[in-house]
């Protein structure tokens, strides 16, 4: 189970990260990789979120960080 959401505001900085389950890898190959790098800049765009630092992406896990430029009020979009 995830956390649960946390408190949210214009201008926060955020540690961004996650593991696969059981130490497993995340990433299937480096094309695999190569796309989920895509969807978070694709994302970082739709919900005007900044991701900085080196956005990491590791067989196991992945962290970087994120500064919110604007709350999204309906993340479903």
């Amino acid at each position: 189970m995830g956390r649960a959401w946390r408190i949210e505001y214009e201008g926060a900085l955020y540690h961004l990260m996650s593991r696969g389950n059981d130490g497993q890898h995340i990433y299937l190959n480096d094309a695999d990789r190569n796309l989920f790098l895509e969807t978070i800049s694709e994302m970082s765009e739709r919900f005007e979120v900044d991701i900085f630092a080196s956005a990491k992406a590791f067989g196991k896990r992945y962290q970087c960080g994120g500064f919110i430029k604007k709350i999204c009020k309906n993340r479903s979009n």
